[in-house]
């Protein structure tokens, strides 16, 4: 998770939706609220969003580029926006 950390504050701004395993059990003090915090430690901007936020926000955003990475539903945000 630290290592997921640095990489994420590399950006402006990190939105970071729910974290599950894909075919393991979640792992206790793996969230997507833990790993926003670790990435604000980095001096990045950094939040735990439900996709439904992700999408409003990017919505209302003026940006030059986005990065979608992930597993799961990620392609639904893509057409949200």
């Amino acid at each position: 998770m630290e290592e997921t950390a640095i990489e994420l504050s590399r950006f402006s701004i990190a939105l970071i939706t729910e974290i599950y395993g894909a075919r393991e059990d979640p792992i206790v003090g793996i969230n997507s609220q833990v790993l926003a915090e670790k990435t604000r430690r980095y001096g990045n901007k950094a939040l735990s969003v439900t996709q439904k936020e992700v999408i409003l926000m990017l919505r209302s955003c003026d940006f030059d580029c986005i990065a979608l990475i992930g597993a799961g539903e990620l392609d639904l945000i893509k057409k949200e926006i």
